[in-house]
């Protein structure tokens, strides 16, 4: 049986000369036995409320990749 494949846009900074910054994205794929996903900084409250209304709207779609998963 085939292996399933995630592929994956990297995007990174890189700097070049002095002050100037580079967008570079890279496509990989990985098998998917090989992945992990690592979730931090997800809370139900928080005191700063800023921070909860970032995570309130990011909830539904961690959710839903996780279920996936």
């Amino acid at each position: 049986m085939k292996e399933k494949v995630l592929t994956l846009n990297l995007k990174r900074r890189v700097k070049l000369a002095g002050d100037t910054w580079e967008e570079r994205i890279e496509k990989i794929t990985r098998e998917v036995s090989k992945v992990a996903i690592l979730l931090c900084d997800v809370w139900d409250n928080h005191w700063c409320g800023g921070a909860k209304r970032r995570v309130d709207m990011l909830a539904p779609e961690i959710n839903r990749v996780v279920s996936i998963a």
